[in-house]
């Protein structure tokens, strides 16, 4: 099978993004003691912004090559290991100067990996390869959203990315479902047939942790209702407040559809006693807090606690509701229990 990246192309690469073992961030620079001329300002600003449009010009292009490449890892399943087995190899070989056994090594760990797939290891785990594929496509959009002007733009890519891990929710469960809801810098891989199945090599390999920290951007692939609320809910919390109920509605309904899929029936059952809950509260917050009608969204919370009585934070949202109700009255005495 034809490699989906040789090392040679993974060498320069990595050779070209700064290294990941760097020191803390630097301090802002002292004022200098000096005084630009006039015309000695205008020449540096002038050669920042010749630097800085050449910089963001290659930095673009790197980063533009590597998505390439991801995606095109998680294309298959094969792909996706065969770009594992490479980065693995540049990660633990080359740059230790290993000797070819351990070479083999990771190629006999490759092989078996995409031998030894059998529908029992899948029924148990789930299918590794194809969350291992999910999190490569999470990984190339994390890295356009680092250059993202607005990460509103990522919404249209997130959407898609939800409906993918909702197709697939079925083979998600086991392990397979538990990688996705690890944060992908972080790590977070299965195991199939004994080869690693983790992104954190990748991450390594191309040394992308500093591409990695885009402030508002979830790193869960699997978490969606961070993503809403971080991503694609903020925007109309602060400017288009009609939409508030609308898509946390569509949050709400992804979250469950995809971990009714991917859950076992009790598991799921469990999700919907103590989660969901939850979840309908949030939003019930959102509206009384930021929508177009306040008052309807102090209903909706009241609707919340009578629905959901016997819910562990059922009184701490009597306590959150009635300050909103009259913020001036005192909470009253906690509530006795007969014996």
């Amino acid at each position: 099978m034809k490699r989906v990246l040789t090392l040679l192309t993974l060498g320069s690469l990595a050779a070209s993004l700064p290294a990941q073992q760097t020191p803390p961030e630097p301090t802002a620079a002292p004022a200098p003691k000096t005084t630009l001329t006039p015309d000695q300002a205008t020449n540096v600003l002038k050669q920042l912004a010749e630097l800085e449009r050449t910089i963001l010009q290659q930095r673009g292009t790197n980063l533009g090559s590597i998505i390439q490449k991801l995606r095109t890892a998680a294309s298959s399943d094969a792909a996706a290991i065969s770009f594992i087995e490479d980065c693995d190899k540049l990660v633990n070989v080359e740059r230790k100067d290993a000797d070819r056994d351990e070479a083999r090594k990771i190629e006999q760990k490759a092989e078996q990996a995409k031998r030894n797939e059998t529908k029992k290891t899948e029924d148990k785990e789930g299918d590794l390869a194809m969350s291992l594929r999910l999190s490569l496509e999470y990984l190339a959009l994390t890295l356009e959203a680092a250059d993202a002007k607005d990460l509103a733009l990522m919404v249209p890519k997130v959407q898609a990315f939800h409906q993918s891990l909702i197709t697939h929710g079925k083979k998600l469960h086991g392990q397979a479902g538990e990688m996705l809801m690890r944060p992908v810098a972080g790590g977070g891989g299965g195991r199939r047939g004994g080869l690693a199945l983790d992104v954190r090599v990748v991450i390594e390999a191309y040394q992308l942790d500093r591409y990695l920290r885009r402030e508002g951007w979830p790193m869960e692939p699997g978490n969606i209702v961070r993503m809403y609320q971080q991503v694609i809910l903020k925007p109309s919390l602060e400017k288009h407040k009609d939409d508030i109920a609308t898509i946390w509605d569509s949050a709400i309904n992804a979250e469950a559809t995809f971990r009714k899929e991917r859950l076992p029936e009790g598991e799921f059952a469990i999700w919907q006693q103590s989660e969901y809950p939850a979840l309908r509260w949030m939003r019930a917050v959102d509206l009384a807090g930021s929508g177009p009608n306040p008052v309807s969204g102090m209903a909706e919370m009241l609707k919340v606690i009578k629905d959901h009585p016997g819910h562990p934070s059922s009184p701490e949202w009597i306590k959150q509701l009635r300050q909103l109700v009259a913020p001036s009255l005192p909470d009253p005495a906690p509530a006795t229990v007969a014996p």
